[in-house]
């Protein structure tokens, strides 16, 4: 055998104790490698999960940053299309203040109630008012017909 040493003499007994032991060293050095094994085996589980970790938390804040993003060049678009849709609004009407008169009244309630433009605002007022005196001079002019044509239905004919 390879662990026993063919010049020295051995008695009897000794050669089977020898090769127990060098069978037991041989089972100690393979079970110590199969222990390295398993533990750089378990170290590199270890370090592929850290790194996946790792991975994982980069792919989520990056996504996370990617969201934000998006969140804030949704707002940015809203507020153009927002900003694009009152300078149309402001060009409409401002073709719009020219011939005012033609508005129907709840175009002029909208106005009044909703707009910041003080030059369109005070229009619309005038053109309100303007027709609220029209009406009620329409009002007065036709209750006076009235009574009038009443107060002759109750004068007696002689």
């Amino acid at each position: 055998s390879s662990g026993i040493n063919a010049e020295w003499p051995l008695r009897p007994g000794e050669e089977k104790r020898l090769r127990e032991l060098e069978e037991a060293r041989r089972r100690a050095a393979e079970e110590e490698a199969k222990r390295q094994a398993e533990k750089e085996k378990l170290e590199k589980e270890r370090l592929e999960r850290e790194k996946k970790e790792r991975e994982e938390k980069l792919r989520k804040e990056q996504e996370e940053r990617d969201r934000m993003i998006a969140i804030s060049i949704s707002e940015d678009n809203k507020a153009a299309v927002v900003k694009e849709e009152e300078a149309e609004t402001k060009k409409s009407v401002k073709l719009n203040k020219n011939n005012i008169k033609d508005w129907k009244y709840s175009e002029l309630r909208e106005i009044i109630n909703t707009s910041c433009d003080i030059e369109l605002l005070e229009v619309a007022r005038e053109e309100f008012h303007r027709r609220l005196k029209a009406y009620q001079q329409w009002k007065s002019v036709n209750k006076k017909e009235k009574s009038t044509d009443c107060d002759s239905a109750l004068i007696p004919l002689l």
